[in-house]
């Protein structure tokens, strides 16, 4: 897996806001604290996500078990899925969640681009 210092954003600024990255913790039952959330995704979901805990927003339930899975298997994930909240601009969402490692063995970041379509 590679590590936060493997990512350079300079490398990919046309990405950037719609990024979101999150740090892992805990053990069987882990937790997300999110510590970038781009400005597409602010505007998107009408919240700054920046410092939240993951379980603290309200559409996060399917999100934090794909997470939890992605954990287990070390392995990037692409998804298409409905737009979990009502919006006039948006029907539908993709996202590439990729792992992240400190050591190579756990699973300590998750970084996420998406794009929003109707």
């Amino acid at each position: 897996m590679p590590s936060r210092q493997d990512l350079n954003p300079m490398d990919i600024p046309h990405l950037l806001s719609g990024i979101w990255m999150a740090d892992v913790s805990g053990g069987e039952k882990p937790t997300f604290k999110v510590r970038l959330f781009g400005t597409d995704l602010v505007q998107a979901f009408g919240l700054e996500g920046t410092n939240l805990q993951l379980d603290q927003i309200s559409f996060a339930k399917d999100i934090i078990r794909r997470l939890t899975a992605l954990i287990k298997t070390k392995k990037a994930y692409y998804y298409k899925a409905k737009f979990p909240i009502e919006s006039e601009d948006y029907n539908y969402y993709t996202t590439l969640t990729l792992p992240m490692s400190s050591d190579n063995e756990n699973v300590d970041i998750i970084i996420s681009q998406l794009h929003f379509f109707k």
